[in-house]
């Protein structure tokens, strides 16, 4: 599969490049209100309209305007890498690449290069930490705001992970945003259960993060590897103990993560690692969105408590502990605590109708008093609840099996 990029090469956005992925639409054309505005002469209000379909492939439909391919009028139609396309005075070439080797490309070039990728942003002059010190050797995975590539650190060979926010969401405030408290969040958090950050920085306003490379995948990995989707708890008890102290940590330093579930529990050495902060904040803050800058809620409705849904602004610690207790009933359960989503049930609905199912229903072989603390974890109202990690790691090694 190619990542399709459509170059500027001639008129007011000349030298910028705009990535075009996940079928997105773009609206080319006059109009400031367009995706991308072009205020070239014989451009039309909404001149034209690129998207990449299922197959793909790059397609061109005209919408108000006329367009030129590779010097031929076109109608509405499938493009190809190499095709030359006139929008009035705008001019542009389109490129395919295969997905990692742009970022690749982009870290080994000049910071201007990265800056012609943010078309939205305006002039960028932030530089600061050096990204060509690491080596990409390929992607380890693509979400809706970054991509991260395994990558070697030159000086001494150490493998690590490289978190690359998406070059077309840089200029988006709230993005942009959540991915430098992703970075602040995690310089506060020094722990041997909490995955470290190693290095960050901005080329031309594209932000990085570099982290330790785990070797075990996540605990969603290590699920899915087994025939039964479960652990045994002689094998899930140390990762619950590894993680609930991890989580511990982080209360005690005033952070929430607000997104606890097993992709975000890495593995390392035989260790659990909590990872991906975008979503964390200080829970002593005010004013918190509960949703995502694609209007999404900003939690994962499986492992997210009532309050997170209802009252997103005044959540605590006791809501990681309600996540993280719903990850360790999956863990020992193959299901999460409500059960599968009512195929007719709005996803919103599902966490606040969907009463949780007690874990001995489940998992009647587990110890009456392990329980007992997990369904006194996952109860609806928050008081109910350990109020925090320390709470729940202290819970938890009351009754867990001796290490």
């Amino acid at each position: 599969m190619s990542l399709f990029l459509l170059e500027f090469i001639r008129g007011s956005r000349a030298g910028q490049v705009l990535r075009l992925h996940d079928g997105r639409r773009w609206v080319l054309g006059a109009d400031p209100e367009c995706d991308l505005p072009l205020t070239d002469d014989g451009v039309a209000a909404r001149h034209l309209r690129l998207h990449t379909d299922s197959e793909n492939a790059v397609r061109l439909e005209l919408l108000e305007g006329r367009v030129l391919v590779n010097g031929r009028p076109s109608g509405s139609s499938s493009l190809r890498a190499g095709d030359v396309l006139d929008a009035g005075a705008t001019r542009m070439l389109l490129r395919a690449m295969p997905p990692s080797s742009l970022d690749v490309q982009l870290l080994r070039t000049s910071p201007g290069y990265a800056r012609t990728l943010l078309f939205e942003a305006g002039p960028q002059t932030e530089v600061f930490g050096d990204i060509t010190a690491y080596e990409i050797s390929g992607g380890l995975g693509e979400g809706g705001m970054a991509t991260v590539f395994r990558a070697t650190r030159r000086r001494d060979g150490h493998s690590v992970a490289l978190k690359l926010l998406h070059a077309d969401l840089a200029s988006n405030r709230q993005v942009a945003g959540r991915f430098r408290q992703e970075v602040e969040v995690m310089k506060s958090l020094q722990h041997p259960f909490v995955l470290p950050l190693l290095d960050h920085g901005s080329v031309g306003g594209l932000h990085w993060l570099v982290t330790d490379l785990c070797d075990g995948g996540s605990l969603a990995d290590r699920l899915d590897a087994q025939p039964t989707r479960t652990l045994s708890l002689e094998d899930a008890a140390p990762l619950m103990r590894q993680a609930a102290e991890g989580l511990a940590f982080g209360h005690a330093h005033g952070i929430v993560h607000r997104d606890l579930k097993p992709e975000n529990l890495l593995l390392h050495r035989g260790s659990v690692r909590i990872a991906d902060f975008g979503l964390a904040k200080s829970f002593l803050d005010s004013g918190a969105d509960a949703l995502t800058a694609t209007g999404e809620f900003g939690c994962t409705l499986e492992y997210a408590p009532v309050e997170q849904l209802e009252d997103f602004k005044r959540i605590g610690p006791s809501s990681d502990v309600f996540s993280m207790a719903a990850t360790f009933y999956e863990l020992l359960t193959g299901q999460v605590p409500r059960g599968p989503c009512p195929p007719s049930m709005v996803g919103v609905l599902y966490v606040i109708e969907c009463p949780v199912i007690p874990i001995s229903r489940c998992a009647p072989w587990l110890p009456p008093a392990l329980q007992a603390v997990l369904d006194g974890a996952l109860a609806r109202d928050p008081a109910d609840r350990p109020p925090d990690g320390a709470a729940l790691f202290d819970a938890l090694s009351a009754v867990l099996p001796s290490p």
